[in-house]
């Protein structure tokens, strides 16, 4: 009975911690709005780096790396997120790269990532900051006997990828 009254204490403190920094269900942007964390109060992160279609031209299209976009990720990153409200009533983190790949890969190292540019630097950077304040959730699942997982959708059918959410979920 005692471990439980604490893990519902430690719960409920890190609901309030974590909700003084942000609120689940709003949108925080970096410069420029080329990267938007969309707040969570799951410990599950949805990564959407590579499916942005933002083409600046104060960034120039890089030289190096692979610079194919990906179809559809921000819808199936919102239609999991859906998915997972209606199923749960909480809802996932999610960091989105609104930038097309031609400009920013920021599932990559810095240096393939950005091709050397200092603005594109900038908006990966951000990309891989907003993704700290959603692993402190990391230590609640710890407790519950999870992990935090992270999720990187790609162009894959949404109930295909719903229903790994859901078997991974429960793993």
């Amino acid at each position: 009975m005692k471990k439980k009254i604490l893990i519902l204490i430690l719960l409920l403190v890190s609901g309030i911690a974590s909700s003084q920094f942000y609120t689940p269900g709003s949108s925080y942007f970096g410069r420029a709005s080329y990267i938007e964390y969309i707040a969570g109060n799951l410990p599950l992160i949805l990564s959407v780096p590579h499916g942005g279609n933002l083409t600046p031209a104060e960034l120039p299209d890089r030289t190096c790396g692979e610079t194919v976009t990906d179809s559809y990720t921000e819808e199936l990153a919102a239609s999991i997120r859906e998915e997972l409200m209606e199923l749960t009533g909480c809802t996932p983190h999610i960091i989105i790269c609104h930038l097309k790949r031609t400009k920013l890969d920021v599932n990559r190292e810095v240096d393939i990532a950005t091709c050397g540019n200092d603005l594109a630097e900038t908006a990966w950077k951000e990309y891989h900051t907003f993704i700290m304040p959603s692993r402190g959730w990391s230590w609640v699942t710890c407790l519950m006997q999870s992990s935090l997982r992270i999720l990187m959708p790609h162009s894959m059918q949404p109930p295909l990828l719903i229903s790994a959410v859901s078997e991974a979920w429960q793993a």
